[in-house]
């Protein structure tokens, strides 16, 4: 039986090979796994719907969750004034930060400028 073509280094046999419009790897890169961080905050930016003063209202998740703590505050429920106070500080110390290194701005040298 003469064959027109030899099967060895380099050449696969027919039924073996890539087919045309077909893809070589049809379940395509698996997704990234998601780490907790991401989890956490895709769940707090979920909407729900509340009932505030007999009037429905949505808002994520996050801001319902401060709106509670800052009614039990107001109630006075002292480790919930704290939480608001410590996440109060947190938040301005993070805005002076930001603040502070403004917008990055890079000189190039001659060299590298040229690129």
């Amino acid at each position: 039986m003469s064959r027109s073509w030899s099967v060895g280094y380099k050449r696969p046999p027919v039924r073996s090979r890539f087919r045309k419009g077909i893809s070589g790897n049809p379940k395509g890169r698996p997704k990234r796994s998601r780490n907790v961080l991401d989890a956490i905050l895709r769940h707090l930016d979920r909407p729900i719907t509340i009932t505030i003063n007999g009037r429905r209202r949505t808002m994520s998740i996050f801001d319902a969750i401060l709106m509670q703590l800052s009614n039990k505050a107001l109630s006075g429920d002292l480790k919930a004034m704290k939480a608001v106070s410590d996440l109060r500080l947190m938040a301005e110390e993070w805005r002076e930060e930001n603040i502070e290194k403004g917008p990055q701005i890079i000189v190039l040298s001659g060299d590298d400028a040229k690129l």
